[in-house]
């Protein structure tokens, strides 16, 4: 693949994470939670994946359980604060629980 396209996706996820440093200081909540979750970024990897003939199906199926961790990942996350209102506690209680259910769920992505 030639440098440019890599430099267009580099452009162009640097733009998401600028926006969404943005609307977060113009306190825009509703926007800061839905770029986290665009679909798109899905549908291009899966694009992405066509073109190469890979396996859909495989990723498809993986997105099914990564999405399933990462809603586990949030719902952590959201008890763990509301208990300890401690944000960085929270944070690495979360992503230690998200690291350990990854390294379980690995062999059926």
């Amino acid at each position: 693949m030639d440098i440019t396209n890599y430099l267009y996706y580099f452009i162009f996820g640097g733009t998401i994470f600028t926006l969404l440093k943005h609307f977060t200081q113009n306190n825009n909540i509703k926007l800061c939670c839905v770029i986290p979750a665009i679909p798109f970024f899905f549908l291009v990897g899966l694009y992405y994946l066509k073109d190469n003939q890979k396996d859909m199906k495989r990723y498809i199926k993986g997105s099914i359980y990564t999405f399933t961790l990462y809603v586990s990942f949030l719902l952590i996350l959201y008890f763990s604060y509301n208990v300890s209102n401690d944000l960085i506690v929270s944070s690495i209680i979360s992503i230690l629980f998200y690291l350990l259910f990854l390294f379980i769920i690995w062999n059926f992505i």
